[in-house]
């Protein structure tokens, strides 16, 4: 399977002896890591049953099995410490992502990788990562079916960082830094989004809190949008 999101993922795995997919389902991914040699074995977790009796049999199909083990369990529960050397999350909402991460903190060493791909809560997942002692090396944007996916990059490094203030979360200032293909419009669409929400309080509700707050988010992005030279549509 080909897939943008999945090109996006692939884009920013290191190459390394073992990498960890949680949640591997289909093992799409283990399969196009070994394919492309980012690495010698993957390890596929998966909780549920179906999916993973199905990782199994599609990955014998493909006469992967000396190189892609596949694990029935939770999350990282069922990796060793000493396998862990670069995970991939995918596909899930940010919350899960970060319990899956936050559960098993303590096997995960300083250079230790993660590539995240959050179905939301994006800014929960940055926001976990930074306080967590993680650095965010990079960020790529994906695109399909009109929707888009944020994918993160993030190594452990063991130091406290900087705090930030809750708006650096909401975006990333290197996607503007390295013009990635899709922050303009997808950073309108927020921008937008945000508006349309804000008209609505002021019409229904007296929550000027929540308004002040998208303002203030609106008026970061479209700062960030003039600073790299891209276009503000409103």
């Amino acid at each position: 399977m080909n897939s943008e999101r999945m090109e996006g993922i692939l884009s920013l795995i290191p190459k390394s002896d073992i990498i960890i997919d949680v949640g591997t389902d289909h093992a799409y991914i283990p399969e196009a890591i070994i394919k492309r040699n980012i690495c010698k074995k993957v390890i596929g977790t998966e909780i549920n049953h179906q999916p993973y009796l199905k990782a199994k049999d599609y990955i014998e199909s493909k006469s992967l099995d000396d190189f892609i083990e596949i694990r029935k369990g939770d999350g990282l529960n069922i990796v060793q410490s000493d396998e862990i050397n670069v995970v991939v999350i995918a596909g899930m909402g940010g919350l899960l992502i970060n319990r899956i991460i936050n559960e098993n903190i303590s096997k995960i060493s300083k250079g230790d990788t993660l590539i995240l791909q959050p179905m939301n809560a994006v800014d929960k997942t940055r926001k976990f990562l930074i306080e967590n002692k993680f650095e965010i090396l990079d960020e790529v944007l994906c695109k399909e079916d009109y929707h888009y996916y944020t994918v993160i990059k993030a190594e452990f490094k063991d130091k406290k960082n900087t705090s930030k203030n809750n708006l650096d979360y909401i975006t990333n200032e290197m996607l503007f830094k390295k013009k990635d293909k899709y922050i303009e419009e997808f950073t309108n669409k927020i921008i937008n989004k945000n508006q349309i929400i804000i008209e609505n309080i002021k019409k229904n509700s007296t929550s000027k809190n929540k308004i002040n707050e998208l303002e203030n988010i609106n008026k970061k992005l479209k700062e960030l949008l003039k600073k790299y030279e891209f276009e503000v549509y409103n």
